[in-house]
């Protein structure tokens, strides 16, 4: 029986010390979480983007390094924005870079 999940992705989860932050529009946002089909991030200010609603900016980690993102906005609840990166997916690279500073700095103590 094949494996059955309902993301096609793999999604890193931030802990709110360690999240990138979103600049879209001149307003920072706190990224939630990140992978290669994209990203959630913390609605920082209103008005929310409508649902379909195209959204584009910067995803800017604690490295200082950044990355150009655009999409679709998929979801909107509790204040939090999915974006499905429709036309360029975000580098598994970047993930997994993402990934392996986020369990240095905070390893898990399950």
């Amino acid at each position: 029986m094949p494996f059955e999940h309902d993301r096609a992705f793999y999604r890193l989860q931030y802990p709110l010390p360690a999240a990138p932050s979103f600049v879209a529009e001149n307003v920072e946002h706190r990224v939630v979480d990140l992978g290669e089909g994209g990203f959630r991030y913390a609605l920082a200010r209103e008005p929310a983007p409508n649902l379909g609603e195209r959204v584009a900016g910067v995803i800017r980690f604690p490295d200082d390094s950044s990355l150009e993102v655009d999409g679709v906005v998929v979801r909107y609840r509790d204040g939090q924005i999915a974006v499905h990166c429709d036309k360029r997916s975000i580098p598994l690279g970047v993930v997994l870079r993402e990934q392996q500073r986020v369990r240095k700095r905070y390893p898990f103590r399950g």
